[in-house]
């Protein structure tokens, strides 16, 4: 209407003391505080990450097309501290995107102080030990989940092999369907789950980038071991493997043959998802020998 002014308060106390002529500088109140808190929130910053020039330029083009993405490097080779920054080059957030954001903060309880309104893309990294309703939603008054306080920002599971099967698999819906529904006795409950999906894992258990002789295995598809927990029999028996994939013809001092590239990675996949290590050995019949004990199997 014209002519109306509009002032906003933070309580009842001010609207009084306005009221009562004792100030009339709110708004201006209000202003330096948000500003005040713009700049202690913002501590993080992507130019901070140095090197990994390739790692860089795969996340400014995931950022900008809002491509999900697994990053695979040793412990310690910053996988984590860029992940953290991705929120920090993401378009800042439009007003009706910041009033989605912060009624889920709102109703979760996790407002920050002094915050009416979240401005900045939300930055979600929970425990692999997380349960699924955490992650998901849940709980007797259906809360929002991390997926869903993650929407319009970034959800970040690192150590992803880490994760359990089911929990994986619970994911899966929240990121085709953008959302998430939630069904208790009182009724259903749908919140939005709109986010980058950024995931980070070890080469295997002990952090090593493991390959064999000459082939890097992440080049083979079929035959990553991303997923796979690598045990110190599993671990041995894949360095028995690699002295096996280089013996060369006579190897035996007869008429045994080299191992061809494509078997060693049959016989590796193998050894890969066994749960129970069998002794290996290589045989002048073009196989490998796996032994338990009392029981020989050959390939």
């Amino acid at each position: 209407m014209h002519g109306m002014e509009i002032l906003g308060f933070y309580d009842l106390t001010g609207v009084v003391r306005y009221l009562e002529g004792k100030t009339s500088g709110i708004e201006m109140h209000m202003e330096e505080n948000e500003k005040i808190l713009e700049e202690s929130e913002r501590i993080l910053d992507f130019k901070d990450v140095k090197g990994q020039d390739e790692l860089i330029e795969a996340v400014v083009l995931a950022a900008a097309g809002g491509h999900n993405m697994l990053m695979v490097g040793e412990p310690g080779c910053g996988k984590t501290m860029i992940a953290q920054r991705i929120p920090t080059i993401l378009p800042e957030m439009t007003e009706e995107e910041c009033l989605e954001v912060t009624k889920i903060y709102s109703i979760s309880g996790l407002l920050p102080n002094g915050h009416t309104l979240m401005k900045y893309r939300p930055f979600r990294a929970p425990h692999h030990n997380a349960s699924l309703n955490a992650l998901i939603g849940g709980g007797a008054n259906a809360m929002p989940g991390e997926v869903s306080l993650a929407h319009n920002g970034v959800l970040f599971l690192d150590e992803l092999a880490e994760f359990s099967r089911r929990t994986l698999d619970a994911l899966r819906q929240p990121i085709e369907d953008k959302k998430v529904s939630i069904s208790r006795v009182n009724g259903t409950h749908t919140f939005p789950s709109n986010f980058m999906f950024i995931t980070a894992m070890n080469p295997c258990r002990v952090g090593m980038n493991y390959s064999i002789s000459g082939y890097n295995l992440y080049e083979e598809n079929e035959f990553c071991i991303e997923n796979v927990i690598m045990n110190e029999e599993k671990m041995n028996n894949l360095k028995k493997l690699d002295q096996i994939a280089v013996l060369e013809d006579g190897w035996n001092g007869n008429k045994a043959k080299a191992f061809e590239k494509q078997f060693i990675l049959t016989v590796r996949s193998i050894i890969t998802a066994l749960e129970i290590q069998p002794e290996i050995f290589p045989t002048a019949c073009d196989s490998v020998q796996f032994e338990y004990e009392k029981k020989m199997v050959h390939i």
